[in-house]
Order: C-alpha cells, then sequence, then structure tokens
C-alpha cells in the first residue's frame, strides 16, 4: 500500500518515537552491512574534509595588496596563493557531493518500502511505523545522525569562514581575464558555476541534504521527525551513556529539525500541528549541561520558516 501523507499519519497521533530508544553502538544487520561500510569510509573522509575546512585561513591579504598596489607582482603572488585555495574548495566542494550521494542511499536503505516495517510482520505492504523502520535499521540511523552532525558542522564552519567565498570571488575576476585554454587546463566552466553554486549560500550543505529528503518525499520526512522526537526522549530520559552521546543526539536532533523544516514547502516544524515536539525538543537544549548555545543559534537563523506568521508564539517565545 502506498505511504501516507505527513498529515493523515498525525492526524490523531502523538509524536512519533516517544518511549523508544536508538542503540548509538549498534552493528548492522546482514542487509545493511555493505552499506554500512561504505559509510563508515565516507564518514571518516567526511570528517577529515570538515577538520580541514576549519583550519582554512584564507587569501585577504595578498588579495588587499593586490588590490591596494596593483601591479603583476601583486597579482602574481595574490593568485599563487589563491588558486591552490580555491582547489581546496573544490575538494570540499566534492567531499559534498559525496555526502549527497551517501545521504540519499542510506536513507532509501532505512526507508525502503521492500523490507518489512514492523519487526512482527512479514509483509512489506504493512502499515508504515517510522519508529519501527528506525529500530530495524538502527546501526545506519546511527550514521545518518553522523552525517546529519557533519552537515552542522560543515555549515557552521563555512558561515565562520567569508574568507572562503572572498576568496573564490577574487579567483573569479582572473579566471576571467584569461584565454580559454588557460581556463579549461585549470577547471571546466561547468565546474566554475558549480562551485559558485555551492559557495553562494549561508548553509549549503543543509540546502544539499533537504533537497535530497525531497526526492525521498514522505518516508525520510517521517524518519527525521521521528529520530528528532527519539534523540529528545533519549536526553530527557537519561539514555545516554556520556557527554559525547548527548552531544551526538542534540546536535542530530536540531539537524533533524532543520532538514525537516529546509525540506518543506510550508510552515510545518514550527506549528502547533508539528510532527516533533519542538517544546521538548528547546527545552532539553536549554537545560543541557553542555554548551548548546550554537544549536539554540541555529534554530533562530538557519530554519526557513521559524518567522512565518503561522509559527506558535510559544516557540517563539523559547526562542527568544
Amino acid at each position: 500500500s502506498s505511504l501516507p501523507s505527513l498529515a493523515s499519519f498525525y492526524m490523531g497521533h502523538s509524536y512519533s518515537g516517544l518511549g523508544r530508544t536508538v542503540d548509538l553502538e549498534a552493528k548492522p544487520t546482514a542487509y545493511d552491512e555493505a552499506l554500512w561500510k561504505e559509510n563508515e569510509v565516507f564518514l571518516t573522509q567526511f570528517s577529515l574534509a570538515v577538520d580541514d575546512a576549519r583550519r582554512y585561513e584564507g587569501c585577504d591579504d595578498v588579495i588587499r595588496m593586490a588590490h591596494n598596489t596593483p601591479g603583476p607582482e601583486a597579482t602574481q603572488a595574490a593568485w599563487a596563493a589563491v588558486l591552490p585555495a580555491v582547489h581546496r574548495l573544490h575538494k570540499y566542494y566534492n567531499a559534498v557531493k559525496e555526502l549527497q550521494t551517501q545521504y540519499a542511499k542510506t536513507m532509501k536503505a532505512i526507508t525502503a518500502p521492500t523490507l518489512s516495517t514492523s519487526p512482527s510482520s512479514t509483509s512489506p505492504s504493512a502499515k508504515f511505523s517510522p519508529a519501527d523502520t528506525i529500530a530495524n535499521h538502527e546501526a545506519l540511523v546511527v550514521q545518518l545522525g553522523r552525517m546529519l552532525d557533519l552537515v552542522m558542522h560543515f555549515d557552521e564552519t563555512k558561515m565562520n569562514t567569508p574568507a572562503m567565498q572572498n576568496d573564490y570571488s577574487y579567483f573569479k575576476i582572473i579566471y576571467a581575464s584569461m584565454k580559454d585554454d588557460e581556463k579549461a587546463e585549470i577547471f571546466e566552466v561547468s565546474v566554475m558555476h558549480s562551485l559558485w553554486m555551492f559557495l553562494s549560500p549561508l548553509t549549503p550543505c543543509m540546502g544539499i541534504i533537504s533537497e535530497e529528503t525531497k526526492m525521498v518525499r514522505g518516508p525520510a520526512k517521517l524518519v527525521l521527525a521521528t529520530l528528532a522526537n527519539i534523540c529528545m526522549d533519549m536526553i530527557e530520559a537519561k539514555k545516554v551513556r556520556n557527554d559525547t552521546q548527548r552531544l551526538l543526539c542534540l546536535r542530530t536532533m536540531v539537524a533533524c529539525i532543520l532538514v525537516f523544516d529546509h525540506a518543506s514547502d510550508g510552515n510545518v516544524v514550527f506549528t502547533s500541528a508539528s510532527p516533533i515536539d519542538m517544546k521538548g525538543c528547546i527545552l532539553v537544549l536549554k537545560s543541557s549541561p553542555l554548551d548548546t548555545k550554537s544549536l539554540m543559534n541555529s534554530l533562530r537563523y538557519s530554519s526557513k520558516h521559524l518567522y512565518d506568521n503561522s509559527t506558535s508564539g510559544a516557540i517563539k517565545h523559547m526562542l527568544e
């Protein structure tokens, strides 16, 4: 049978996922093992890309010198610094494209309709339960949480590093003045356009992952909403073992809220009809012994619909 719409699924239901937990140390099932191994390799590589992005210092000084004292020497010095910097940016772009691929594969595996969606059911047409499908793919769900955590880390780094966009803007000026054969030796025009589209948004990863979530349609958003509730409930019920697990749950929870919000055509997540227990999520952020200021700011400033007229007054007040 077809999967229900979000509205029909949650109508008359309490928040999905409450009372459930995710084993943060779960081993993959035989069915999920191949993708799980693939994801482990990817997550290691993407973590390295995020770490490298954090160390990005930019070329502001040489670019400023090239602007203030124009001439071939200053321009050459700036170009010598900017060219390897832009190659680094291209590596980040490729890493995020790989993230897009692995996220899509993982979300499709978790929501695959050909698998039983209930532990006690042998019928693939059983009513879709996001909480049950999460329970059936715990190891992949944990990896999904780690991907979303890294999405936020990359976007936070990008927002705090204006030099990335500044370096690329200067690079474009020099590139535009080159001959076609010289350009081709560096980047194809299509790559230049893709890089600019990648660097222009404040939160490029969030945008890309949200678009992938739309492609999976209803099931992906059901899983994200349920996972946010599970993370909130696990923290509130003290079902995390240490601060590392607590922080992963908090960051996964916030990322699920933001991706759900960005993947929605209108305001859903911040309304009274939200499938996510937003009040509970905000309360666990506010009461956490960890520093959650950046996560609160992510909800305030990286959401898409928070300041819509349809947003619950109570939620707006809690985020003030």
